[in-house]
This record gives structure tokens, C-alpha cells and sequence, in this order.
């Protein structure tokens, strides 16, 4: 007696698609492997710049693996600018979650292979031109390596 094909070949197929992985995304997660971030740099492209009449940080932030190459940021990333200035000394903090794939995307610049952050200071009045403002960066990976970089920029006169 002869069986049929079809219930041999549905099962033969059922097994195969709950074993093999096909398209699924792989998500690495392991400190181990050889292109997560180790370092970060505030980027010597940052800048003030003028937006139309509004004036912006522009911040780049480059991240590298373990061979120094760039590679991108899966963690949170918390900038502080600290004026040195009379006119206005309010330390600013802001975050970014780098996590989040929309975020990531936003930011990410493809030519530079650097993040871009383009920041609104909301100055009560400006540092005077020249004045040093210090910019700090803290890079937080899930998990808990955290990397930190500075630079100091000028206001154009």
C-alpha cells in the first residue's frame, strides 16, 4: 500500500521551518565580540553653527571597536555642556537613547561614520565669542561599560 506524500511533506516542512533560523535577526549581545564599541571622541568636527538666526552645538561623537575602527553605539549617550562664562554658567545636560533604532538611524552619519547631534543651548544670554565651553560625553552600553570623552570649543565671533 502506497502512503501519501502530502503528511509526510507538510511534517518534513514544519520541521524544517522550526529548525532553521531562515531570516530571523540576530541581535549580538556579547561583550566579547570583537567590534563592540571601546572608545568614544567628541569628534574634532564639532562646532557651533548657525541655523537660520538660531545658534546650535553640532556635536560629532565617534565610537571604535577594539581595532579602531568605527563602529556604531547600541547604549545611552548623556552629553553636559558647561559654559565658563559670566553671562551664563548653567551646566545643560542632554540624552540620547542610541538603543532605540529610530534614534540611532537620526543621528547616525553615514559619510563621517559618526553620530551627529545637533543641540539647542537656549543661551539666556551667550557666552561672549572666544569664551571656552566645555563639552563632556558618557557613553553607557547595556550591561555597564561606560566610556567618557571632552572637548573644549569656542564661540565664533
Amino acid at each position: 500500500m502506497r502512503r501519501p506524500v502530502g503528511p509526510i511533506l507538510l511534517l518534513w516542512a514544519t520541521a524544517l521551518l522550526l529548525t532553521n533560523p531562515g531570516c530571523q535577526k540576530s541581535v549580538v549581545t556579547n561583550a566579547n565580540w570583537p567590534w563592540m564599541p571601546s572608545q568614544v571622541e567628541l569628534h574634532g568636527l564639532s562646532r557651533f553653527l548657525l541655523d537660520g538666526e538660531e545658534e546650535l552645538l553640532s556635536l560629532r561623537v565617534l565610537f571604535t571597536d577594539g581595532e579602531g575602527d568605527p563602529t556604531k553605539f547600541p547604549g545611552l549617550v548623556t552629553f553636559t555642556i558647561i559654559p565658563n562664562s559670566d553671562l551664563d554658567s548653567q551646566k545643560r545636560t542632554f540624552e540620547f537613547d542610541l538603543a532605540d533604532s529610530g534614534v540611532n538611524q537620526r543621528h547616525w552619519d553615514r559619510v563621517t561614520m559618526t553620530y551627529r547631534f545637533k543641540l539647542d543651548l537656549e543661551w539666556s544670554q551667550p557666552p561672549l565669542p572666544g569664551t571656552p565651553i566645555r563639552v563632556r560625553v558618557l557613553a553607557t552600553l547595556p550591561g555597564g561599560a561606560v566610556f567618557s570623552s571632552g572637548i573644549t570649543l569656542r564661540r565664533e565671533g
